[in-house]
């Protein structure tokens, strides 16, 4: 559960700075 956890947070993790970095240019 712990590793589901974790790498749910990593995706939202690579999607929020891949959204920030489309907004920025």
């Amino acid at each position: 559960m712990k590793i589901l956890l974790e790498s749910l947070l990593t995706v939202l993790h690579i999607c929020h700075i891949s959204w920030i970095n489309n907004s920025l240019s």
